[in-house]
């Protein structure tokens, strides 16, 4: 049993912490894609 969390931003540096990036466009997926080089948010708040 997982989570899962459905985050919608128009900001790209906030998307690149995802695994997935799906794009919309007039209620149509535009395009899903992997993010490689994944940003590790919460690295900045777990010390």
């Amino acid at each position: 049993a997982g989570h899962t969390v459905i985050l919608i931003t128009h900001e790209t540096y906030t998307a690149e912490n995802a695994k997935r990036i799906i794009r919309l466009r007039d209620g149509i997926i535009e395009s899903d894609e992997k993010v490689e080089n994944r940003r590790k948010a919460f690295e900045k708040f777990v010390k």
